[in-house]
């Protein structure tokens, strides 16, 4: 385990100093052992996601060169096992690479539910003020809306799907068609006429009693 290591190695590092050394590097071994604790987070947090898009059948590349990773904490290994304290540039040249895949994922993250909470958010703002309590869909809509700003994580990627469930619920009881969304659409621009009124759309209302929810102009 890397966090056994962590430990070990900072006390072999400490223990290999005198008491002046030990005072001045401490710092040093600080860093160290905080770097390496994230440089843990950051793989474990990546392996998570890659496993959630990969769960949900969505390609993710991050462009990780696996090898020159390797190596490179092969060198920083060597260097502690020695009883070396690497330089911050040495270790951090490491971090950014793991930093940037992290991003990268949450770039991944940030388009898929942009893709996939826009139609529910739509049609959830058309139908909300239809219903008679509007308090559930509003507060689908603004969860979603405020998805895509949080870091992905299991957790999100749990909640977007309940959340999108939810709403697709709430759209379902309605049994709308693309000829009653367009209606919806302007009753919630305020262009809905009278004339807009099909047989369909009447028998829409009637069957979702909803003919005395609407607020029609005459043209």
């Amino acid at each position: 385990m890397l966090i056994t290591k962590i430990e070990n190695t900072v006390d072999v590092i400490t223990n290999s100093l005198d008491l002046a050394e030990k005072k001045n590097n401490l710092n040093k071994v600080r860093n160290l052992s905080k770097f390496l604790l994230e440089i843990y987070q950051l793989q474990k947090d990546i392996s998570s996601l890659q496993k959630e898009f990969f769960n949900r059948d969505i390609t993710v590349s991050i462009d990780v060169n696996v090898k020159s990773f390797s190596f490179k904490m092969k060198q920083l290994s060597d260097l502690i096992e020695q009883g070396t304290i690497p330089t911050e540039r040495e270790y951090m040249d490491i971090k950014s690479g793991l930093v940037n895949s992290k991003n990268k994922l949450t770039s991944y993250w940030k388009e898929m539910v942009s893709e996939r909470t826009k139609p529910v958010i739509e049609l959830l703002t058309i139908v909300k003020d239809l219903l008679e309590n509007d308090n559930q869909p509003t507060f689908i809509i603004n969860k979603l809306n405020n998805l895509v700003l949080v870091q992905p994580s299991t957790r999100s990627f749990v909640e977007l799907e309940n959340l999108i469930s939810l709403g697709t619920e709430i759209l379902s009881y309605l049994h709308l068609n693309d000829t009653i969304i367009e209606f919806l659409q302007k009753v919630f621009d305020n262009k809905a006429t009278v004339s807009d009124l099909s047989p369909q759309v009447l028998l829409w209302l009637k069957e979702n009693d909803l003919k005395d929810a609407l607020k029609l102009r005459f043209s």
